[in-house]
């Protein structure tokens, strides 16, 4: 189902679930949602990735703190996904 239908497909009962919990939250789905399952088993990934078709390859410190970047972006995506659950 399009996004764009959720909302009144979870109204008249077309539908009877939605996962993520942000996504519940922000689009107001709550509102037509009749229970919620907490099941911790879905988390966000994310991902970086550098063609190197672009040019020329990122030197190894470079990448070196890229990768600690996108780690620290990892780390800080779980935290908010576990502090929104238990709000």
């Amino acid at each position: 189902m399009a996004f764009t239908e959720v909302y009144l497909g979870l109204k008249t009962g077309t539908i009877d679930a939605r996962q993520s919990l942000p996504t519940l939250k922000s689009a107001k789905l709550y509102e037509v949602t009749r229970q919620i399952v907490l099941t911790s088993h879905l988390w966000t990934c994310c991902s970086s990735r550098s063609p190197s078709r672009l040019g020329t390859p990122l030197p190894a410190q470079d990448k070196a703190e890229v990768k600690k970047a996108a780690a620290r972006a990892g780390k800080f995506n779980d935290e908010n996904r576990v502090r929104e659950e238990k709000s």
